[in-house]
């Protein structure tokens, strides 16, 4: 079930490019994100995390209340599946939380992102099908590539430029 609720989005995140306000690829510590502005308030962004023990994919929902700033604000929420992996064991499960963070233009096609956030990790060990749960605060830092951009966001840096 959650690999069918994965793909469905997948497929309308890809199906909204064709109408996207906005799209931008992101580096984050330490993996990847493909943001989509479905208009200049609100965008979905898809996500792959890795490091050694831990993978994560999902996706995230992101509401600009201030969408024509240089400092954009935003809220939202956000889902995983995850994948543990220790010497001793290996653990399936999910990540639900939501955040608050704020998005600054570097340049028209250049961001930095950072959020802080709370949520819970539920882990199902799948040898001895122990579930854990517990509640965590994240925090997440990058950098957005905008490949296509509302023509909001450069009508603002170049405010900024003619001030």
């Amino acid at each position: 079930m959650k690999f069918i609720a994965c793909v469905f989005l997948l497929i309308t995140s890809v199906l909204s490019t064709l109408h996207a306000q906005s799209l931008s690829l992101g580096l984050r510590y330490p993996g990847l994100a493909l943001k989509v502005g479905l208009s200049d308030s609100l965008a979905v962004e898809l996500c792959y995390l890795s490091n050694q023990n831990l993978s994560s994919t999902g996706f995230r929902g992101l509401l600009y209340p201030n969408p024509k700033s240089q400092l954009r604000t935003f809220i939202g929420g956000e889902y995983n599946l995850l994948n543990a992996k220790t010497d001793k064991s290996e653990s399936a499960g999910n990540y639900m939380g939501g955040f608050i963070g704020a998005e600054l233009f570097i340049t028209p096609s250049l961001s930095f992102t950072a959020d802080i956030g709370y949520g819970t990790i539920s882990l199902t060990d799948t040898v001895t099908s122990v579930i854990q749960e517990e509640s965590y605060p994240i925090v997440n830092a990058g950098i957005n590539y905008y490949l296509v951009n509302s023509k909001t966001n450069k009508q603002k840096l170049n405010e900024r430029k003619d001030k």
